[in-house]
């Protein structure tokens, strides 16, 4: 019996353990993650982006138009939605002055697109690269968008890859 009480006692003290471990550990690294938000390449929205990076994305936008589909299509968590264009609302004005759309998902879905593409500045511009989601086709693409004096000249996709995912 008192073997038993033992077990029982020791299990109990175990799982404690683990648990304030795991709460310290996440506690830790979301005061981590949070304090290395400041780096605006981290950044979770862009509403603070410059005025050339917007349009730089609106063009690449335009340009390649990828999706937001990975994997089986399905409805998306309209809390999701508010969440993102809440955040974004300079990006959300230009959607819906540029494109003439009000309704929520549109919005959502040009939102999500035009901040897919991952920019870098380099000497004749910018490299990118970006996921186009096409639901079952999953394809990411990595290119440079050359400039002279802030005026965009072309784009080149110099590494694209395909898979295929189950739907």
């Amino acid at each position: 019996m008192i073997n038993l009480y033992k077990s029982k006692l020791s299990l109990i003290i175990l799982l404690l353990i683990i648990l304030f471990g795991n709460s310290c550990y996440t506690q830790f690294h979301r005061l981590k993650n949070e304090a290395n938000s400041e780096s605006p390449i981290k950044k979770p929205h862009y509403s603070n982006i410059d005025g050339l990076e917007v349009k730089l994305r609106f063009y690449l936008y335009e340009k390649y138009h990828p999706g937001n589909c990975f994997g089986m299509p399905g409805p998306t968590d309209k809390r999701i939605m508010r969440n993102v264009i809440t955040k974004n609302p300079e990006l959300v004005e230009i959607i819906k002055s540029k494109y003439n759309v009000s309704q929520v998902p549109y919005i959502y879905k040009i939102l999500k697109s035009v901040l897919s593409f991952h920019l870098e500045e380099i000497d004749d511009g910018y490299r990118f690269s970006f996921t186009d989601g096409n639901c079952c086709t999953i394809t990411r693409c990595e290119g440079v968008l050359y400039m002279v004096d802030s005026k965009i000249i072309r784009t080149k996709i110099t590494k694209r890859s395909t898979k295929k995912v189950p739907c």
